[in-house]
């Protein structure tokens, strides 16, 4: 199938052929190719700002593990400290938790 859209003296236009002659959109065709636009750029504009929202969770979140990681690392009471992997596997299940609860 073969589909082309190009503006030819100020007037948007398409053609369903590569040598066919070109159409002018109705200002119906417009309106229509015009709301479509719209619902995408709302439904992307959306998408976005929930991805945001979730890096900005994981930035602190981060940095609360980073905060915990070297308490539980530096620990000097006689208590046995945790090994990296230890800290990592309770980071990740952290960051899967949270991820969750922003849904």
């Amino acid at each position: 199938m073969y589909y082309e859209e190009q503006i030819i003296n100020g007037v948007l236009c398409f053609r369903n052929t590569p040598n066919g002659e070109w159409s002018e959109f109705t200002i119906q065709q417009l309106s229509e190719k015009c709301v479509e636009l719209k619902r995408a750029n709302l439904f992307y504009s959306s998408n976005i700002y929930d991805i945001t929202k979730q890096m900005l969770k994981l930035k602190e979140d981060i940095a609360r593990i980073d905060t915990l990681a070297q308490r539980i690392i530096y620990k000097s009471d006689g208590i046995y400290p945790m090994g990296i992997d230890d800290i990592r596997e309770i980071a990740r299940a952290w960051i899967i938790e949270s991820l969750q609860e922003t849904k």
